[in-house]
């Protein structure tokens, strides 16, 4: 991050140059997650907390991806179309089902995994010895980060 002389205090500042960061980041993510479907980040979000988590309703995948039912309910019905998930009657509700990654599902998540993976990879070992010792850290703060998220609502 670059000093800059400012009014604002720092937590402004570093939440602008964080922003930036990340948003940069995950431009260059998505060159390199490329699986060649139009699967957006919040879809591969869903499917790749079900391929972590295992089976969920859609209320409990809801949860985990901090959206609304609603959303969610799109989000399903937008990895349905796509082969991506399926879905199963659910043996403690009956009115229910569960939903899990199929076996296209899978694919894609491996392949984006590989590119973003291998980008990562080769970043992370142009860092010098003290950059890289600090990732972990980084890795610690963003978690928190995203832990004390509010619930975001948006299905693209």
């Amino acid at each position: 991050m670059k000093h800059r002389t400012t009014t604002r205090d720092t937590v402004s500042v570093l939440a602008d140059d964080l922003r930036l960061a990340v948003a940069r980041l995950v431009r260059q993510l998505r060159q390199h997650n490329n699986t060649g479907t139009p699967v957006t980040l919040t879809l591969r979000s869903a499917l790749a907390t079900l391929d972590r988590e295992g089976p969920l309703t859609p209320s409990e995948l809801a949860s985990h991806e901090g959206v609304s039912a609603p959303s969610m309910t799109r989000i399903v019905r937008r990895l349905t179309e796509e082969g991506l998930i399926d879905r199963d009657p659910d043996p403690h509700d009956g009115r229910g089902y569960l939903i899990t990654v199929s076996a296209e599902g899978a694919a894609m998540l491996r392949s984006a995994r590989l590119g973003g993976s291998n980008f990562l990879e080769t970043r992370l070992r142009q860092l010098d010895r003290r950059q890289l010792e600090l990732v972990p850290v980084a890795i610690e703060v963003l978690e928190a980060l995203l832990a004390e998220s509010p619930t975001e609502d948006q299905d693209s």
